[in-house]
């Protein structure tokens, strides 16, 4: 099953929610998660982390006056491979860091996160458009 988070109340969200699937979860495109209802909410700034998609899926995030709501939709067809390396400045390379991409400017609803591995290199698949690329922590 899913966790949810419910108040029956005003409810001020900020920072970064993380998601994960429950072991042996499939996704697959039309399923919806609601992991945070209120009687009113505020979530300014409110950021995610959630499991990379399959090919072909991607997340999309809205926010509502009394939720947060996250689906899996199709990606669209034309996406582009995004990929980089992190090194440490004494030259060798970062394993472990969490990169998050977002859109300047945009709601910073929707971010999207790979963890470099233990070559320090990372990729993910993004929709055409401009990208700001940030490490996490």
């Amino acid at each position: 099953g899913q966790t949810e988070f419910r108040v029956n109340g005003a409810l001020n969200l900020a920072g970064l929610l993380r998601g994960r699937f429950p072991e042996n979860h499939t996704p697959a495109v039309g399923q919806v998660f609601t992991p945070v209802t209120a009687t009113s909410l505020n979530a300014p700034g409110l950021r995610f982390e959630l499991p990379v998609l399959p090919a072909g899926m991607r997340w999309a995030a809205s926010l509502t006056a009394t939720s947060v709501r996250l689906s899996i939709e199709a990606s669209p067809v034309d996406v582009r491979q995004l990929a980089g390396l992190v090194m440490a400045q004494g030259g060798g390379p970062v394993a472990g860091l969490v990169v998050q991409v977002t859109q300047p400017g945009g709601s910073g609803l929707l971010l999207v996160t790979a963890a470099t591995d233990a070559t320090g290199n990372y990729s993910m698949q993004l929709p055409p458009g401009e990208w700001q690329v940030q490490p996490v922590g």
